[in-house]
């Protein structure tokens, strides 16, 4: 799995970069590329919790993330309801990544005597502010949404590389 993680990170961030180069772009494919990432995380999770026999509440939340990708790759993602929910979402899963961050670097935090984990909290506060700043400013968060996918691609592409390096059986990297 560790590899997996290391290809699947590289290919986010290779992804995160060429995404910068046409924000408005992804923007309006934003949809369906949400849509992508929620069938293949929703069926990766599906396979893992079959073959760790584990039918917990993540087992549950991937099988309604194969079902809310599949619908979204069927609706029409171009229209404006659609795309403003679609900023919101990324908005409050921003977020929710930010406060997950914070969480994970306080806890690791313990008995570490490196001082990494406060670039987790850091970069943890960052997401929450912009997040809320998003919430608060759709237009705004319309106009930027390519930089806000590509900045997390490379974060997450970044953070899987780090994990399957350090895997250490886990099952690799969380996203």
């Amino acid at each position: 799995m560790a590899v997996v993680s290391i290809i699947l990170g590289i290919l986010l961030v290779i992804c995160g970069f060429s995404i910068m180069f046409s924000p408005l772009l992804t923007f309006l494919g934003v949809g369906t590329l949400l849509a992508i990432v929620l069938l293949i995380w929703g069926i990766m999770a599906v396979v893992r919790g079959a073959s760790t026999k584990i039918y917990g509440l993540t087992f549950v939340l991937a099988i309604i993330s194969i079902i809310l990708g599949f619908l979204l790759l069927i609706s029409p993602a171009a229209t404006f309801e659609t795309d403003m929910l679609i900023l919101y979402l990324a908005a409050v899963f921003v977020i929710v990544r930010g406060l997950v961050a914070i969480i994970q670097s306080v806890k690791s935090a313990k008995g570490n005597k490196s001082k990494k984990w406060i670039w987790g909290i850091v970069l943890g506060i960052l997401a929450v502010i912009l997040g809320i700043f998003c919430m608060a400013n759709p237009l705004f968060e319309a106009a930027v949404i390519g930089f806000l996918v590509a900045f997390y691609f490379i974060y997450v592409g970044f953070d899987m590389i780090y994990l399957g390096a350090n895997d250490s059986g886990n099952g690799g990297a969380v996203v």
